[in-house]
């Protein structure tokens, strides 16, 4: 399973294995060609072959534009995505803000 937080600075990749983080990646989320830049880290980690717990890919983001490309990516990949945020979270929550005012 992969998880992503892309955040206004930085995003941050979690590979997990046997149900234990196996790697991380960190890259800036204003870089040109991320999906480059992480076929590159895929390639040389030989991550294409590395058996994942689930072909799942799990996003929380604040950055629209960072996002599509990396949901390009990974469905490139055959990972099944989903892309988290505050309408779609699997469990009632409740918050004390408004929707229009609470991030990913």
């Amino acid at each position: 399973m992969i998880v992503v937080d892309i955040g206004n600075t930085n995003i941050v990749i979690g590979f997990y294995y046997k149900k234990k983080l196996k790697s991380i990646i960190r890259l800036k989320t204003q870089e040109q060609k991320i999906s480059q830049k992480l076929e590159k880290y895929f390639k040389f980690n030989k991550l294409d072959s590395m058996s994942l717990d689930y072909n799942y890919c799990i996003i929380s983001s604040v950055s629209l534009m960072a996002t599509s490309e990396i949901i390009e990516f990974f469905k490139k990949f055959k990972f099944q995505v989903l892309n988290i945020n505050v309408k779609n979270i699997p469990k009632e929550i409740n918050f004390n803000y408004k929707l229009n005012q609470l991030g990913s």
